[in-house]
């Protein structure tokens, strides 16, 4: 069993790009993704991303269900299967980088980021994470012919699990003054909007940052994901940037 299955041929390059745009805009008016605010911001008690996260699961899920993703992307019949030999490999591996990565390596910030990418990077492979439909028969709950699979929320509770105690045991908040200020933003128009779009997003193309990043060298569907989702943020931050110029003068 691969863990990059090919891309489903029912899987349009349109889709996969409008996904991607949606979101690069939740993204970045919401503050932050699936990890960013459904694990760093829950973990933290964010007021915010619990909002955004609400907002992304509820638009998420109507998404999938409205717009029939299961049948769109192809979607397989849930397999529970065996663990294979290899996922043991690579748990190990993860579970090793995940140290390693807490640990400051010859002074150098760019290993650690290294250690901590792959680590992250293969925890989501192991979770099956990479694969959208992972994520379209958590979201798409009704679905009487490829069944619901919860494998998703067990995911992010087992990582609020070690998150939240680390975050409030460490002081994060109290140790970076840039924590403090995201964890304690205010819930405005950026939030809901961009929670709406993310959720849109994602219910659509099944697909959120980390696991984008992730398979985005594996298939064509991937890349154009990408790039649809940086194009957006990179608009994005133009415009803001214009904006703000034009405040000034």
């Amino acid at each position: 069993m691969s863990f990059f299955p090919p891309p489903p041929s029912s899987f349009l390059l349109l889709r996969s790009l409008l996904a991607g745009i949606l979101i690069g805009l939740g993204s970045k008016l919401g503050s932050g993704c699936t990890s960013g605010n459904g694990i760093q911001g829950l973990a933290s008690f964010s007021p915010a991303s619990l909002t955004f996260v609400i907002i992304m699961m509820v638009c998420g899920s109507l998404t999938a269900n409205l717009t029939n993703s299961n049948l769109e992307l192809n979607v397989e019949v849930i397999d529970s299967g065996q663990p294979k030999l290899q996922d043991c490999y690579l748990l190990i591996l993860v579970t090793l980088l995940s140290a390693i990565s807490q640990v400051p390596l010859a002074n150098v910030p760019i290993l650690n980021d290294i250690t901590s990418g792959l680590a992250f990077s293969g925890a989501l492979t192991i979770s099956g994470m990479v694969k959208t439909s992972k994520v379209i028969t958590f979201l798409d709950f009704k679905s009487e012919s490829h069944g619901f699979d919860p494998s998703l929320g067990f995911v992010m509770g087992g990582a609020l699990l070690v998150a939240t105690p680390v975050f409030w045991g460490l002081k994060l908040a109290e140790r970076n003054e840039d924590i403090k200020l995201w964890k304690n933003r205010p819930i405005n128009l950026k939030t809901v909007v961009g929670g709406v779009l993310f959720g849109v997003g994602w219910g659509l193309g099944g697909i959120c940052p980390g696991p984008g990043l992730t398979t985005a060298a594996m298939s064509t569907v991937g890349g154009v994901w990408v790039a649809g989702m940086f194009g957006a943020r990179g608009v994005l931050d133009m415009l803001q940037e214009k904006k703000g110029q034009v405040k000034k003068d």
